[in-house]
């Protein structure tokens, strides 16, 4: 089987079933690790021809839900013609089922350059299902937070440094991530360095691999602990532009902040051209519904005004952001951090699905026409959701009573229970000096009723309602019952001898005690 494009002939071809069962369902990361194309004919050592490659591209039910990078070109000059090599590896949420060749000149709808035979011959794909464990996983009681710093360059790396950036409130960070990116053959190899001030350091970023189908990206990153008010970056080279050299440095800053937050991330290491990729990134479930932020840090931009629309779904709730190149506030090229915003996504949603579309057939307009920006996605995509907070309504106890010294006032009631939006205990307290100070614990006093027992002085009674939520708690107290116990009666009877057998009259005398009449 040949693809020609452009021209007539079969420019697509669907890989027939069945498919392992093991591609049906999802999150699945499908390796492509060896493939072989072939173009020859008589004469064909004659003739060059550029794009004989191809590229896999997955769907579901329909939908395009990942792509590979094409195949090297066949080499020419010859008659008989052969590359083999490996498309690297792509997630998907939810499994395959439909598996596409498809011919390098698709995207440019076969209308460009002469005609390109190439044949796949051989094409191996194996699958690892597993559920994505996020890179970052901060919940509501964590009081952490990660925040995202980007610089690009001037398109000229002839300054020292060329990229710095400073980091804001640097004494709450404890660590950071510092990712550089540069794109074509002016890169530093396998390995480059970024230096720190204040304090001043030296570190060693390592180049990370990547998949997708921006070719020629080279992408560095390492970890550095502790804290810098600024992180820079030299070139490795003099040069630089919008599509080669020294492209962006983004700097992942981890820090001690209680904003009542709860975040997740994922160093996704992709890239795409003219194409549909997609990852998702596991969140964090919640109570109720709420906002999420989703923020991609895209590099590898440029200043030629295509599109490249980042679309972020939620269960049922979806928002795109499109833009037409790199962030100029962070310097003329190359890099953007895209921001996505879903509201109201339901609370025991598990997960957000990315979509980074640079097609020509989706071209929204409003800039350049045909295909959409060259890009790359290898930092960590963060999404961001504001916790629900803590909330408690006291409820309220029965009214106040009146008893006589070393009597019980029987049960205090619960007139209205307490409500709130996670678990609520109750503990009674009470006071000898009144309602505003005073206040101990009763022990083992913790339902919604509680029984006096015998008083021998006026005390006063409240309860409280703790709530506890998301890791946090909160207190309300109920209104105040005032239990006023009467002091004792004493009654005094004169020793008066009488005579027996006659009659005789006795004084009482009353003290203590509140004013009664005794008969």
């Amino acid at each position: 089987m040949s693809l020609f494009c452009p021209g007539s002939g079969t420019s697509s071809f669907i890989i027939p079933g069945p498919y392992p069962s093991s591609f049906a369902n999802g999150p699945l990361t499908l390796n492509i690790t060896d493939v072989v194309s072939y173009d020859g004919y008589s004469g064909r050592n004659t003739v060059t021809q550029a794009n004989e490659k191809w590229r896999l591209v997955f769907k579901k039910n329909g939908v395009t839900v990942a792509t590979t990078g094409y195949t090297n070109d066949v080499p020419d000059q010859r008659t008989q013609g052969y590359w083999r090599g490996s498309l690297g590896n792509v997630s998907v949420p939810n499994g395959v089922d439909q598996i596409i060749i498809e011919h390098w000149g698709v995207t440019q709808s076969c209308t460009t350059g002469s005609p390109n035979s190439v044949a796949p011959v051989s094409v191996c794909i194996s699958a690892t299902t597993s559920q994505p464990q996020p890179d970052i996983n901060l919940t509501c009681a964590d009081g952490k937070k990660v925040t995202l710093h980007a610089g690009g360059t001037n398109l000229n790396c002839g300054g020292n440094p060329d990229i710095n950036i400073s980091i804001p409130n640097s004494g709450q960070v404890y660590q950071m991530v510092v990712e550089v990116i540069y794109k074509g053959s002016t890169n530093p190899g396998n390995s480059t360095t970024v230096n720190t001030l204040n304090p001043a350091g030296t570190h060693t970023l390592t180049k990370v691999n990547l998949s997708g189908s921006s070719p020629d990206v080279h992408v560095y990153r390492g970890t550095i602990t502790g804290t810098a008010q600024n992180v820079t970056h030299n070139s490795n080279n003099s040069s630089c532009g919008s599509n080669w050299g020294l492209q962006s440095m983004v700097v992942y800053a981890y820090r001690n902040l209680n904003e009542n937050i709860s975040q997740t991330g994922t160093f996704t290491n992709i890239s795409g051209y003219c194409d549909l990729q997609s990852y998702t990134i596991p969140i964090q479930t919640d109570v109720a519904p709420r906002t999420l932020v989703i923020q991609v840090p895209i590099s590898e931009l440029t200043l030629d005004n295509r599109y490249l629309r980042l679309k972020a779904t939620a269960g049922l709730v979806t928002a795109e952001t499109i833009i037409y190149g790199p962030d100029q506030t962070l310097n003329t090229c190359c890099v953007n951090i895209v921001t996505v915003t879903l509201n109201n996504v339901p609370g025991n949603t598990n997960s957000v699905n990315i979509e980074i579309d640079t097609r020509s057939s989706t071209n929204p307009g409003g800039g350049a026409t045909g295909c959409g920006q060259s890009w790359v996605a290898a930092g960590i995509t963060t999404v961001t959701a504001q916790c629900q907070v803590c909330i408690v309504t006291p409820g309220s106890i029965g009214s106040n009573k009146e008893i006589c010294y070393n009597t019980s006032a029987g049960t205090l009631t619960n007139n209205t229970s307490a409500t709130g939006n996670g678990t609520i205990i109750y503990q009674w307290q009470s006071s000898t000096t009144g309602c505003s100070s005073g206040w101990t614990n009763i022990v083992n006093a913790t339902n919604a009723t509680y029984a006096t027992g015998n008083l021998v002085q006026t005390t006063y009674f409240r309860r409280r309602a703790r709530n506890t939520f998301n890791g946090n708690t909160c207190d309300e107290f109920s209104n105040c019952v005032t239990v006023t116990v009467n002091p004792q009666l004493t009654l005094t009877i004169s020793n008066d001898e009488v005579c027996g057998g006659g009659s005789f009259i006795k004084t009482v005398q009353a003290s203590g005690g509140t004013p009664r009449i005794y008969i």
